[in-house]
């Protein structure tokens, strides 16, 4: 009895998100003049096919074309599947530095920001940032704050 107890117990949401509310906190967190567009559909069927169990996807790149930050949010089916997603999402991250490294245009000024690329998990929310230091810290401690 203890441990279903137990069981039922970790999969209760630990955290009030919705995926509107993180994608305010993201773009909140790293504000742009330019705006952001959605290239969700694009990026799901190019880098992201192979994930199991996507409920909702958004995935964000900056408009201005010298600022490359983007950021993305998974929401799951439940935790399971976003625990199986992070290591598909780590590699499209480091993927992506390496083409940046590796592109023609090399902007120098912004490769702090693929080289601090990050992903976390907030029970069945993956979201990865590719932004400056400061400000995927400012996004993500809004999220942690958001703990029940």
């Amino acid at each position: 009895m203890l441990l279903l107890t137990s069981c039922t117990m970790s999969q209760e949401s630990q955290y009030e998100l919705d995926i509107d509310s993180i994608q305010r906190m993201f773009e909140e967190a790293a504000p742009s003049d330019f705006g952001y567009c959605d290239v969700s559909d694009f990026y799901r069927e190019a880098f992201f096919d192979r994930l199991d169990g996507v409920k909702e996807c958004r995935i964000f790149k900056c408009n201005e074309s010298t600022n490359f930050n983007e950021f993305g949010i998974f929401e799951f089916a439940n935790v399971e599947k976003a625990r199986k997603a992070e290591t598909e999402i780590k590699n499209y991250l480091s993927e992506s530095k390496h083409e940046f490294e590796n592109g023609i245009i090399y902007n120098v000024n912004e490769y702090p920001k693929f080289k601090n690329a990050s992903m976390k998990r907030f029970d069945n929310f993956v979201v990865y940032s590719i932004l400056d230091a400061a400000n995927t810290e400012k996004a993500f401690s809004e999220l942690k704050s958001s703990k029940k």
